[in-house]
């Protein structure tokens, strides 16, 4: 789910951003549900973005680290469970970064999805965010499945540049086999999704998820935000655990 979440996020404007490194932090809630007659507990989870000149490192749970650099067109994905890395040129060229496995995976189906403005509002962190709504699906052998319905909420008064960010996430929706249609979709949404509500499909259970920016502010990144951690393996494919 977490995963989901990462791609939506695009922006097709530049604004200016302030002087310091800048931290934006995000609470994701899942409310309980029910998966095969198991009961699932409602749970919380944040996610963070550093951003630093022209780079940006995102932390989207605990054992994943994107960190992309916009004046070199160059991504890392650090796997800190795996204690491994991989570094790429950028646009990524899945054919030379996918695994073996995650390319069969992923030549089995496209997700593809349809964006809509719905002329909605609502106010986060004191920003006026405008609504949209998105619809994804999965198409496998011209039959489409695991359909799942976001909704958004974008502002454009962000004080980072957005250039940045919407190359890394780019790179993400490369990655997460999302086809060009789609992305090109995601660009009619204008500004930074400050807010996110998902209802998803997991094997039969109705999924509610929402996502509010709760920080956005001037401090200095801590050491070590966009650097590969000492020790660590470098690999040369990108594979499903390092997604």
């Amino acid at each position: 789910m977490k995963r989901l979440i990462c791609f939506v996020l695009m922006v097709v404007v530049y604004l200016p951003f302030l002087h310091g490194d800048i931290y934006v932090k995000s609470l994701e809630h899942t409310s309980a549900y029910t998966a095969g007659n198991q009961p699932v507990p409602e749970s919380d989870s944040y996610s963070e973005l550093w951003f630093k000149d022209k780079m940006v490192s995102e932390k989207p749970n605990p054992d994943k680290i994107y960190i992309f650099d916009l004046s070199k067109n160059h991504l890392i994905i650090i796997n800190h469970k795996d204690k491994t890395y991989v570094e790429m040129s950028t646009p990524p060229d899945t054919g030379l970064v996918y695994s073996d496995q995650l390319k069969a995976r992923n030549e089995m189906y496209k997700e593809t999805g349809s964006v809509t403005a719905n002329n909605k509002t609502l106010e986060i962190l004191g920003k006026t965010c405008k609504g949209y709504d998105i619809k994804t699906w999965k198409v496998a052998a011209g039959t489409n499945f695991d359909e799942n319905n976001i909704g958004v909420w974008a502002s454009e008064d962000v004080p980072f540049d957005m250039n940045v960010f919407n190359g890394l996430i780019n790179c993400k929706r490369i990655l997460f086999n999302r086809d060009a249609a789609y992305r090109e979709n995601l660009k009619t949404i204008k500004g930074f999704q400050l807010g996110l509500d998902f209802v998803l499909n997991r094997k039969g259970a109705e999924v509610k998820i929402s996502s509010r920016t709760v920080e956005i502010s001037e401090k200095q990144a801590p050491e070590g935000t966009f650097t590969i951690p000492t020790g660590y393996t470098k690999k040369e494919k990108v594979s499903l655990s390092d997604l």
